[in-house]
């Protein structure tokens, strides 16, 4: 995700600053940072186009907090500026207990950055406005469809949920083609093996007991590797990337997960070197700093629909730095693709 901050000084734009903020597994990475831009001409020549988060603070935006028992939104920005059209503001709202935050700037003073930036090549996918709501965790938040600071657009709302679903979708087609390729290549190769083999057995005109014995080896072969991959869970199932996205969305930024294994492997009773998998199950360790925001999260994932079952069975303290260690382990509900 690429992000374009600016802080005004006065009427004019004062110092912008841009970087690249890569999201991997538990890993945040800042990459491309560059401070001191003199413009977005500047920024466009540094960084290629594409699609933009703008933070904007400084002069020019007004944060107010005004009490929110049962209000609505159009009340809270009554309250708060008086006399105001909402239509000339974009507005960015942050509860907090019994009150609401409610902070705005005029169009006239963003529109002509976006625009500029979409002329530059840049489409805006989402505002944010003051320092709380340009910190790197509220961005991170951003990024995983979590709850985060930012302007409530429809327009940019649209285009930000847009972009989402583009990714998801990538990422989900590079799973299926990582997984689906491998076993159109061994069907190909299967198939061409039994062309070639009936075309002999043809033109031979019988078929010695020898060859009987071959081909039902290999008849066993293949009937034990389709058994293998109905016990893998790859016949069917929630999608192991979809799996992934709900579950990484939903845990809060204080815990780390150590470990993840989707159908995890067992070993048979009596045969030591037989391996089956666990179909439908899930697997998680990892470390929290406090039980009560790993229950939390737990109860949260409880409550989704696609969970049979979640327990937690194992947890210990890690004697050097205090943090609980944990293990956690999730029957997922019957679906078929």
């Amino acid at each position: 995700m690429l992000v374009l901050q600016l802080e005004w000084i006065g009427e004019e734009p004062g110092s912008f600053s841009a970087f690249e903020l890569k999201l991997s597994g538990d890993h945040m990475q800042v990459l491309q940072e560059k401070a001191g831009l003199k413009g977005i001409y500047h920024f466009s020549k540094l960084y290629k186009a594409r699609t933009v988060v703008l933070c904007l603070s400084g002069k020019g935006i007004l944060s107010k907090r005004i009490a929110a028992a049962g209000i609505s939104d159009q009340e809270v920005f009554s309250r708060a500026i008086p006399n105001a059209k909402p239509e000339d503001f974009y507005q960015q709202l942050r509860s907090t207990g019994e009150s609401v935050e409610l902070t705005v700037l005029r169009k006239e003073r963003a529109d002509p950055l976006i625009a500029e930036l979409k002329e530059s090549g840049f489409e805006v996918l989402a505002l944010c406005l003051g320092p709380e709501a340009a910190e790197r965790n509220n961005l991170v938040r951003l990024m995983l469809d979590v709850e985060a600071l930012k302007v409530g657009d429809p327009l940019l709302e649209e285009k930000l949920e847009q972009e989402r679903a583009k990714a998801k979708f990538q990422g989900l087609a590079m799973v299926s083609a990582a997984v689906l390729l491998p076993l159109l290549l061994i069907n190909f190769f299967l198939f061409m093996h039994y062309s070639d083999e009936l075309a002999s057995l043809q033109r031979q005109q019988q078929i010695s007991g020898q060859q009987v014995r071959k081909f039902q080896g290999m008849e066993d072969e293949i009937s034990a590797q389709t058994r293998f991959i109905q016990s893998a869970g790859w016949t069917g199932g929630y999608p192991y990337a979809w799996i992934t996205d709900r579950l990484m969305a939903s845990k809060p930024a204080e815990i780390r997960i150590s470990g993840f294994w989707i159908n995890p492997a067992r070993a048979v009773a009596g045969n030591s070197t037989v391996v089956d998998y666990e179909s439908g199950r899930l697997k998680l360790s990892g470390l929290s700093a406090e039980a009560a925001v790993l229950n939390n999260w737990l109860h949260a994932l409880r409550a989704m629909n696609w969970l049979k079952r979640c327990d937690m069975v194992g947890y210990q303290l890690n004697k050097d730095s205090g943090a609980g260690e944990f293990t956690v382990e999730i029957e997922l509900n019957a679906y078929e693709l």
